[in-house]
């Protein structure tokens, strides 16, 4: 009986560096670390320079200090300001937190290295006063700087602890309060001095003569100021205005008034 004897076709190895899988894979990470330098490290996409617009109080080496700050990041071991690493957003949140004047910011890339930046600062329609100071106040009713008492601005007064920053007044109560002082000016010659807000419901116009006027937020305005007038035109003549202590519109149909004892 014959043995034959069966020989295996010995295959060679491929040279791993022959291997279409390592070419492919190195290939990969090298177009990973490309675009990361590129997008990271390259510099001709470092943030070199801003555009500032919009800002009256606040200072250019303020608002730069501060982009100069936050448009620098951390890449494992290395420092970048790359324009495509900034988050514009939290830069924006940064500036509302640290700076309660500016009312709003926007910031875009311009690429390849500079940022636009545009601020509106809050404009004071009012002063806002409370225990512990006076400050300026815009139309919604937010307070944003200390400040002293002006002639030039109407004031507000509420007993609250307010905290700059924060809205203290009611944006519609601002806009309500200033349709009567108009109304009060031009139709009655009634100049206003201070609004004191007492409660959600009510509020009172001190007048520069002295005296007050209790208004309601929650009554008609036109019937209130309808009151008013039928009052100091058919009961008060003006030279007993300077005695009056107050007239209160807020109920129905009545205007009770009281003069100084």
């Amino acid at each position: 009986m014959r043995k034959y004897r069966r020989f295996r076709q010995i295959r060679k190895k491929k040279s791993f560096l022959k291997s279409k899988i390592f070419w492919f894979s190195f290939l990969g990470i090298a177009m990973v670390i490309l675009i990361f330098y590129f997008l990271f490290f390259f510099p001709h996409f470092q943030i070199k320079d801003f555009e500032i617009s919009g800002n009256q109080k606040l200072s250019l080496k303020q608002i730069e200090n501060i982009l100069k700050e936050k448009t620098q990041s951390k890449v494992l071991f290395f420092t970048s300001r790359s324009i495509f690493l900034t988050d514009l957003k939290e830069i924006e949140n940064e500036f509302l937190r640290r700076f309660p004047l500016i009312e709003t910011i926007k910031l875009k890339r311009r690429l390849p290295q500079k940022i636009w930046v545009h601020i509106k600062e809050r404009e004071p329609v009012a002063i806002f006063c409370d225990k512990e100071g006076c400050f300026l106040m815009d139309k919604n009713g937010i307070i944003f700087e200390k400040t002293e008492m002006m002639d030039d601005f109407l004031v507000f007064k509420k007993e609250i602890k307010a905290r700059v920053g924060e809205e203290v007044i009611d944006p519609q109560q601002i806009s309500l309060v200033f349709e009567i002082k108009e109304k009060l000016e031009k139709e009655l010659e009634v100049f206003s001095k201070e609004i004191l807000i007492k409660s959600l419901e009510d509020f009172s116009v001190v007048t520069k003569e002295g005296w007050q006027i209790y208004f309601s937020f929650k009554e008609n305005l036109f019937w209130q100021l309808t009151k008013l007038k039928v009052v100091l035109e058919m009961e008060i003549p003006p030279e007993k205005r300077e005695s009056l202590e107050y007239i209160d519109l807020r109920f129905g149909n009545f205007a009770p008034y009281k003069y100084r004892d």
